[in-house]
């Protein structure tokens, strides 16, 4: 009974992997953006207590003041876990899945830029985090590890 079991287990997994999707019939424009809005949101609600954090120190900075030990502190872990989960997060792992099933590393820059607007960001702090050698450095090792 426990071969059949497993012989039946094994053909269902060979079959799954025997049928690739086509991306021309599955990539239509509704069926991405559906997906690509799952992942923006899996991303941005992993990330909201980070980015709510990154918010009000930017707002100290931009008041001219300087933010305590301790807000430097926290903001310094917060900036480790916003970066792993941008990195290596479900909702990266998501997109890169999405942009190799539709061949089109635009979904990528494209989540990446969703994120960014539904951050809500005062314009001269999106400035200066596009601006940031890390950011566009995030962004290329991203589309890189989709190429691999």
């Amino acid at each position: 009974m426990r071969h059949i079991l497993l012989s039946t287990g094994l053909a269902f997994i060979f079959t799954a992997c025997a049928s690739t999707p086509d991306p021309e019939e599955i990539c239509t424009a509704s069926w991405v953006a559906d997906r690509t809005s799952l992942a923006v949101d899996n991303i941005y609600n992993e990330t909201e207590e980070t980015v709510l954090s990154l918010k009000k120190i930017g707002g100290i900075y931009l008041e001219g003041k300087s933010p305590n030990i301790f807000q430097l502190y926290s903001l310094s872990t917060k900036v480790r876990g916003l970066e792993k989960e941008l990195l290596r997060g479900q909702g990266m792992k998501d997109l890169k899945t999405l942009a190799m099933t539709c061949d089109d590393p635009r979904i990528i820059t494209n989540g990446i830029a969703t994120y960014v607007d539904r951050l809500e960001l005062p314009e001269k702090m999106r400035s200066f985090m596009e601006d940031l050698p890390e950011y566009k450095d995030m962004i290329s090792r991203q589309l890189k590890d989709w190429t691999q």
